[in-house]
């Protein structure tokens, strides 16, 4: 009677099960890949000369990247304020034994808010508060050369003595812990200890440069025993400790080791560092910052920079097919990315014991990632039950560091009916000796039965916790609902549940600002015009607030016009002046009245921005004159870029001299477009000039008077009419009541008519500075909104807003500036001046009935 077949997974969900790791992490999603280690940022390796050995020095990192520092040779402790770089704080002068003194200060140890000194000539060690570094206490006895410092979570203080060659433990009110003293002072595996670290459960880790090995000690003193060596002429010296991984800097090699304590193995050296250490500390971003010397010269490692080289997987225990039955197939599911690779190794054995040595897995053959378990029906004689007990082995390697293979699943299947069986018999007579069809038949029934189990594993795909993450998008695909992109995987499975209130609030105020923050990830303020309507009486249930706009007559009940020229300074466009071809560090910021610049070679900013490698971003809005199809030139010398109304109609983003670019699209008459204009200047002359002309309109400079440096699509710059008064004013950035920019001869029509829904989206604009975030925002809010509405979309730039940080009170008047002063019977007082507004183009004069006194003054 054939036995049923039996299949092993080592992957449950998320987990792995059964399995022993090495240099191998399991994402979010349960897949594994290899472990990454720190590394120089810029991916440069750091060599210093031999020799490796290094007395002990002190580095240790605050919670904010606070860097401090143990200058060993000039007797001095530097902290650096990890903020603000430039700030640093020095403690100590010379050598010397008062209390602002210290004589080879060789360790230090920041925990619990205060920084612990080892002043090793003195014997003591000095404790300063964080962040005032003002000294809170000295300790002496019973200490002859301390050299090194570490903490538990109990807030014991462990310190090494180089005077005594002891470990001693301390309790954070500086009593020394004297059964625990002695019990280090009687380890015989401790002849000369040299540096210590602690990691997070207590476990003490202690180098000695005379047995040249690391010794693992319990929180009571007792000797756990010491982790393997790297190398045969290992020499470990300083520790640091970051969660599961021990740091190791080796004397003989210059290389920093990296331990991982929960699989007893080392997973490599750390990636671009060869050198002398005298210290180690990891930040709390993982970060491993390296001391190399006894003067101040450190480097900090970034975490995560390069995978290791090589990582595998082992289960922990035989996997077991059953009485009288055998493992026949192996099959495992990897992503091989160029330069990696993955090596599988199987033995099967009929009994549990012995399991199988260093050696068997070498002598064990190479299989491909889907295999039959040896040895093979027909190659030898093998009884029922002969391949009973299985273990695996992958090894996964790379061979740049760059990347990582990623292993999904590893599966095993027992014995099954073979095909040969349902075959006449004369197939299996021929077939006796060598037995090459049934095997050849095993690897066929083994593609069938992946198909099987695809289609048994079908509810599963419909799972949004346990599809695969490639097949999220395909998921949403049913219950149209795209996701948004950018997102962890985690996040999107979770997002699977909240997509019924979505539909429920589709058509909403509230529903549209949960989709706009779940695609754009900034929540709008979304405002109905209906309920702005009575807003603009003031005084009643009305508020000034920060996206109330106000012209200078306001009537009740009437649409509320869009934008209006409250400052004419910011007629132009904001010029965004960088260092830098690719926008690395702005420099400067100004509204230019047009782009036609010719700097023949100077800088644009003489004395900010040097003549070359520089580049200039300019943005805001542009009024057509015309409905018409609108052609844009650009003459650059060097690269150009154009965007309007969120469309690339210019890219030469190239090195060439003096060249004219064009591109066209279709504007429509007193509408506002967004437009961004991007420029840089490489070597030699610097020249950039923005055109425009249409059919109706011949080729010019864009003037002045058709764009505004304020960053709203559908802002209206129209005038008001003559009574509105002379300057109107602007408060805030949102527009209300309106579904699209009006002219002058509109004002006053009604709040509503009968084809729409009026609401407005304002954002804070720093949130979406690019085209394409914009772009996005609107695209959402035209799929989410209701096919009977229609928007404004306001981006709301930092500037004085009424309501925040500046109030409306008794004492404020809201309009426009006074009417000239008429000295129609009236006098100058010695305060009075005649001027008038320079932007108004009238020139203040004395009436004909005017006087001025003797107490005058004119200014």
């Amino acid at each position: 009677m054939q036995n049923p077949v039996h299949y092993a997974l080592l992957r449950d969900r998320r987990r792995w099960q059964s399995v022993v790791l090495n240099g191998l992490t399991a994402d979010e999603e349960g897949s594994l890949s290899l472990v990454m280690l720190p590394g120089p940022a810029d991916g440069k390796p750091i060599v210093r000369a031999g020799p490796f050995e290094s007395e002990p020095s002190g580095i240790a990192i605050g919670p904010c990247n606070d860097v401090v520092l143990a200058d060993t040779t000039t007797h001095l402790v530097i902290w650096r304020d990890g903020i603000c770089p430039e700030r640093v704080v020095q403690l100590g002068s010379v050598a010397g034994a008062a209390l602002s003194q210290f004589d080879n200060p060789s360790a230090l140890l920041i925990h619990d808010d205060l920084l612990y000194v080892a002043d090793r000539n003195n014997g003591r060690i000095l404790i300063f508060r964080l962040p005032t570094l003002e000294l809170s206490a000295v300790w002496t006895s019973p200490l002859q050369q301390p050299t090194g410092l570490a903490a538990d979570h109990q807030n014991q203080v462990y310190v090494l003595d180089r005077g005594f060659r002891k470990i001693l433990r301390f309790q954070s009110s500086g009593v020394a812990e004297d059964h625990y003293n002695q019990t280090m002072a009687n380890q015989p595996s401790l002849p000369d200890p040299a540096f210590l670290a602690i990691d997070g459960k207590d476990q003490l880790y202690v180098s000695d440069r005379q047995s040249n090995q690391v010794l693992q000690f319990d929180v009571d003193g007792t000797a756990v025993g010491p982790i393997p060596s790297a190398t045969p002429s290992f020499q470990p010296r300083t520790l640091a400790i970051d969660g599961t991984r021990l740091y190791i800097a080796d004397a003989d090699s210059g290389q920093v080791w990296v331990f991982d304590t929960r699989s007893n193995m080392y997973l490599g050296p750390v990636f671009g560092f060869h050198g002398p250490v005298s210290a180690m500390a990891v930040g709390l971003d993982h970060a491993l910052w390296v001391k190399a010397g006894l003067d101040q010269t450190f480097y900090r490692l970034e975490s995560e920079q390069r995978f290791v080289s090589q990582g595998w997987l082992m289960t922990s225990e035989p996997l077991d097919a059953g009485k009288e039955s055998d493992w026949a197939r192996v099959h495992v599911e990897a992503e091989i990315p160029p330069g990696t690779a993955v090596e599988l190794r199987v033995i099967a054995r009929d009994r549990t014991a012995p399991s199988p040595s260093e050696s068997d897995w070498t002598k064990a053959p190479l299989q491909p990632l889907d295999c039959l378990v040896p040895p093979f029906p027909g190659a030898q004689v093998s009884a029922a039950g002969s391949k009973r007990f299985l273990w695996i082995r992958t090894v996964v390697t790379t061979d740049h560091g760059q990347g990582s293979p990623r292993l999904l699943q590893i599966e095993a299947e027992s014995t099954s009916a073979s095909y040969l069986d349902h075959l006449p018999a004369v197939y299996r007579r021929d077939d006796a000796k060598t037995r090459f069809l049934e095997r050849w038949l095993r690897l066929v029934q083994g593609e069938l039965d992946d198909w099987e189990r695809a289609l048994e594993d079908m509810p599963r795909r419909f799972d949004p916790l346990m599809t695969p993450e490639d097949q999220l998008a395909w998921l949403t695909q049913w219950l149209a609902f795209p996701l948004p992109a950018g997102r962890p995987a985690a996040e999107l499975r979770n997002l699977f549940a909240k997509i019924p209130s979505f539909y429920e609030r589709r058509g909403t105020p509230e529903g549209l600002r949960d989709l706009v923050e779940l695609y754009t990830g900034q929540r709008p303020t979304i405002i109905e015009a209906f309920h702005a309507r009575r807003m603009w009486q003031l005084g009643e249930i009305s508020k000034l607030g920060v996206d109330t706009a106000l012209p200078a007559a306001l009537p009740d009940g009437m649409i509320v016009p869009g934008w209006v020229v409250a400052n004419p300074g910011l007629m132009g466009l904001r010029g965004d002046y960088y260092e830098g071809i690719n926008f690395d560090k702005l420099k400067s910021s100004r509204i230019d009245t047009e782009v036609a610049f010719d700097w023949n070679g100077g800088s644009p900013m003489p004395g900010v921005l040097s003549s070359d490698n520089f580049s200039v971003r300019w943005t805001g809005q542009v009024l057509p004159r015309h409905t018409d199809l609108y052609t844009f030139h650009t003459v650059s010398d060097d690269g150009v870029r154009l965007w309007i109304d969120g469309r690339l109609i210019i890219d030469n983003w190239t090195d060439h001299p003096r060249t004219e670019n064009q591109g066209r699209i279709a504007l429509t008459e007193g509408r506002w477009y967004p437009i961004v204009l991007e420029y840089y200047e490489k070597m030699g002359l610097s020249l950039i000039e923005l055109y425009w002309s249409s059919r109706q309109q011949r080729k010019e400079i864009v003037p002045q008077s058709r764009i505004y440096a304020v960053r709203d699509e559908h802002a209206s710059l129209d005038g008001l009419p003559a009574d509105a008064g002379d300057c109107p004013m602007l408060v805030g950035q949102t527009v209300v009541g309106q579904s699209q920019p009006l002219s002058s001869a509109e004002y006053g029509a009604p709040l509503y008519n009968e084809t729409a829904h009026l609401f407005t989206v304002s954002v804070p604009a720093a949130t979406m500075p690019t085209p394409g975030k914009r772009e996005q925002l609107r695209g959402v809010i035209e799929r989410e909104k209701p096919a009977h509405t229609d928007y404004h979309l306001c981006f709301v730039d930092a500037r004085m807003r009424v309501g925040f940080q500046s109030r409306i009170g008794i004492d404020s008047i809201v309009a426009g500036p006074p009417a000239p002063l008429s000295l129609e019977g009236t006098m100058l007082g010695i305060e009075s001046f005649l001027g008038d507004d320079e932007t108004q183009g009238r020139i203040g004069r004395v009436g004909s009935h005017g006087h001025i006194g003797y107490d005058t003054v004119l200014g």
